[in-house]
């Protein structure tokens, strides 16, 4: 259990995101409306929001409250490195983590791969999808 801001983006201590991608996803994903910004103030929004959660790795079955779904993909400075988020309940939200930690050992550098999938049980509140359309129609194309 943990905060947001500990659980994911610590992963991310040495890098910057720079861009967000939206994915609101309809009718059991045939219809997506997909925005991708790399405003400052929408980042920063967005993250604003996610870090006032706490969470709680879930490893149980859950399912969808309703007939769209979220993701949201930040993208860092660095190449291959990014953060998905799904929501598919306001409950609860699946993360994928995908980063590269190098670790210096004398005369070589040795780069640890982390691709990691945990899914969290939100516990001191619920998503709110307005506030995710909000951000998704400030978006422009």
């Amino acid at each position: 259990m943990g905060s947001f801001n500990s659980l994911v983006l610590n992963n991310f201590n040495n890098s910057k995101i720079v861009s967000v991608m939206l994915v609101k996803n309809t009718n059991n994903t045939k219809d997506s409306t997909i925005r991708s910004s790399n405003d400052p103030k929408t980042i920063k929004d967005l993250i604003t929001y996610l870090k006032q959660f706490r969470l709680a790795q879930y490893n149980g079955k859950y399912t969808s409250a309703n007939n769209y779904s979220y993701d949201i993909v930040f993208y860092t400075n660095k190449k291959d490195e990014r953060i998905g988020i799904s929501v598919t309940n306001d409950n609860y939200i699946d993360v994928a983590v995908e980063t590269t930690k190098t670790y210096h050992l004398l005369f070589f550098n040795w780069y640890n791969n982390i691709n990691s999938y945990k899914s969290y049980k939100i516990v001191n509140g619920k998503i709110n999808y307005n506030f995710l359309d909000s951000i998704l129609n400030s978006i422009q194309d």
